[in-house]
């Protein structure tokens, strides 16, 4: 009697054991794969000692399990090693087809050729995060009793860009990424690449200290598009043409639900610096307007750590942050160029100036000392003039429209970006521009939305807002 045969007659109790102690060896071998001091090798191998202790035993007593003893008696004698050797022996192959498989999605992923150059090869840290997240993935798919042919036909479909078609995504320009999935893809594939799993390959960012290379979502449409490949200029290579992509989203609870508050990315030209480039020049251009200014607020109070923003006659304060039980504090500026810094700085400052040149002037200098690579800009003044209102105040919604004409355009002649596809990890909707013009029309469209903007005191992001495809 064959051991699928006594699993049938076996109590469920028993087959439930036998098959978390399969999926115990699989895991412990791949934890094998992972470490070579030979410490950690001899405490994984005595895990893998005493599993296989264990599996003998369940399998010992799935074996003897039957009405007629001497039936199973003989079944144990003849049938039972042969056929739970070979039923490890299933497994262990299904588990070196798996590793194999990772590995090679990992090279795609890299827009590299698999080859046995890339498998003797150790992996980067980039690298070991896309194939633990790919292991992770695989091993949970597995623990929630798929079987391993839905596994392979899964992994063989995304090896072979069988899963979305980047070509019909790119031509349609906006829309949700679900819409370019392969409608022919087998039907046990398609339920299994449910709106779980697609957050789990499209929210990912690797990790590793080059990891700065991918955005979300980048992955993903590497591994499962076609034609799609990491470019070696820009994110991702769809049929010889270069995408950067924006990947953006919404916060999420601790309860793991969608928030309210979202999240976007920035235009990283090489000619934008960061807010702090132009934080010096603000506080002189604010000065030069009004003199009598005194420049940070010597307030610190720890029940209200942002108190002092809201105190006029200050160009800073000081900004207090929890951590470990106490207020730490840091020097910011009252007037960020965003919503509410733009507002207190028309109320407090340019709105009772009025003078329309002046803060043509303000604003003319700031860009000048964030955009170093303004005299490559096209239209730049114009683009600033187009942010005054005529009573010498900043509109809000005309400078996100105009500083992102110019960030776009320096990106563009920095770092030869074109076109862009901003992305939403957590919807999958996206969105493509390939110029200057797309993108101010998808602003006004509100395609493409505007969040936060440029905080002085930020020296890691690039003085931009965020761009947010909803």
């Amino acid at each position: 009697m064959k051991i699928r045969e006594l699993i049938t007659e076996a109590p469920a109790a028993l087959v439930s054991e036998l098959k978390k102690l399969l999926r115990t060896e699989i895991e412990i071998e791949m934890d094998l794969e992972k470490v070579s001091p030979t410490a950690k090798r001899n405490t994984i191998l005595k895990r893998l000692s005493r599993n296989r202790q264990e599996l003998k035993k369940i399998t010992d007593d799935i074996s003897l399990y039957d009405a007629k003893k001497a039936e199973v008696k003989a079944a144990h004698q003849r049938g039972k090693r042969a056929g739970v050797k070979q039923t490890q022996k299933s497994f262990a192959e299904f588990k070196k087809s798996l590793s194999k498989k990772i590995n090679a999605l990992v090279a795609k992923a890299e827009g590299l050729d698999f080859d046995a150059e890339f498998e003797k090869k150790k992996l980067d840290k980039v690298q070991s995060s896309i194939k633990n997240h790919l292991s992770g993935i695989v091993q949970e798919i597995e623990n929630a009793g798929t079987s391993p042919d839905v596994i392979n036909m899964f992994l063989d479909a995304a090896l072979g860009g069988e899963v979305i078609d980047m070509r019909s995504l790119v031509a349609a320009k906006s829309g949700s990424i679900d819409d370019h999935i392969n409608p022919n893809l087998d039907p046990k594939v398609k339920a299994l690449f449910d709106d779980d799993l697609k957050k789990q390959f499209f929210g990912f960012i690797p990790g590793g200290t080059t990891a700065g290379n991918y955005g979300p979502a980048e992955v993903g449409l590497a591994i499962l598009g076609n034609p799609a490949k990491k470019a070696i200029k820009g994110d991702l290579d769809v049929d010889g043409t270069m995408f950067e992509l924006k990947g953006s989203g919404y916060k999420l609870n601790k309860k793991g639900e969608k928030t309210n508050s979202s999240y976007g990315a920035r235009l990283n030209s090489k000619g934008i610096g960061s807010g702090t480039s132009g934080w010096t020049t603000l506080d002189k251009e604010i000065q030069k307007l009004v003199p009598q200014i005194r420049k940070t607020n010597p307030k610190k109070n720890p029940d209200r750590v942002t108190a002092g923003a809201t105190e006029p006659g200050f160009l800073r304060f000081y900004n207090g942050s929890a951590k470990e039980g106490k207020v730490q504090w840091k020097e910011a500026s009252r007037y960020n160029f965003n919503p509410t810094g733009i507002k207190r700085l028309n109320e407090e400052i340019l709105g009772p100036v009025g003078d329309q040149s002046k803060t043509y002037n303000l604003l003319l200098n700031v860009i000048k000392a964030i955009v170093n690579g303004w005299k490559k800009v096209d239209n730049f003044e114009k683009n600033v003039m187009s942010m005054v209102n005529s009573d010498g105040t900043i509109n809000p919604t005309l400078f996100n429209k105009h500083y992102s004409a110019i960030a776009y355009d320096s990106y563009n002649k920095e770092d030869e970006v074109e076109n862009i596809l901003f992305i939403n990890s957590y919807n999958r909707n996206y969105f493509i521009i390939a110029d200057q013009q797309e993108l101010l029309d998808a602003i006004d469209s509100k395609d493409i939305l505007i969040a936060g903007g440029i905080t002085w005191n930020d020296d890691q992001q690039k003085a931009t807002p965020q761009y947010v495809r909803p």
